[in-house]
């Protein structure tokens, strides 16, 4: 992929800059890296294409902040992805592994919800559930796959016992182009701190 606009002329200064705000380790624009990325659908990139320019992995909602903001600021395009995101094929300037962010921040029994980050797969989820009599339902996907992507991200009709995965999200935390946290649904409820979706005894759960 040949770079155009700010990348062209200010690839290394946007990449320390990245570097500076996540750490070295978190971002490459090694190609070898790069073309590991080139689709989001189902962990391969469908049809085969260019790859993004900047992988980065931030560990952190701070950090996913820091990115976009540094983003808006050189109107580079962005795309986030997890592990079983389905998302239109894009030619990233900067792709956002979020697979990092796998804090699980909530699980309240009680309520019947659970906070999640977008790192966060169904195979480490659904134990915890378990212990506590709950369940989550992910239809026919992998349970390695990220809750947040199928859960909220999907937005289709899958062979489960909820039936629509779009009915189990009851909000998101969104970070806008300015690095602004917007809070949608229930997630504004700051002690939530967080979105969430529902599941068959696990109601709600919540994605950052």
């Amino acid at each position: 992929m040949t770079s155009s606009g700010p990348l062209k002329t200010k690839k290394p200064e946007i990449i320390r800059e990245l570097a500076s705000a996540l750490g070295e380790d978190r971002v490459s624009d090694n190609p070898a890296v790069r073309a590991a990325y080139r689709g989001s659908n189902y962990n391969f990139l469908p049809p085969w294409g260019k790859s993004p320019e900047i992988v980065v992995m931030p560990k952190s909602v701070e950090q996913v902040q820091d990115i976009v903001r540094l983003a808006n600021k050189y109107k580079l395009n962005v795309l986030p992805i997890c592990l079983g995101t389905m998302t239109p094929f894009c030619e990233a300037d900067i792709l956002i592994d979020m697979m990092g962010l796998d804090n699980i921040v909530k699980i309240d029994t009680e309520n019947s919800f659970v906070v999640v980050e977008p790192g966060v797969a169904f195979n480490r989820l659904l134990p915890l559930l378990r212990k506590e009599g709950h369940t989550i339902s992910y239809g026919s996907f992998p349970a390695n796959f990220s809750v947040a992507a199928n859960q909220g991200v999907l937005r289709t009709i899958n062979h489960n016992f909820s039936g629509r995965f779009s009915d189990q999200t009851l909000g998101y935390e969104i970070v806008l182009p300015d690095g602004t946290l917007l809070r949608t649904g229930t997630a504004i409820r700051t002690e939530m701190r967080s979105p969430a979706s529902r599941s068959r005894s696990i109601w709600p759960r919540a994605f950052r």
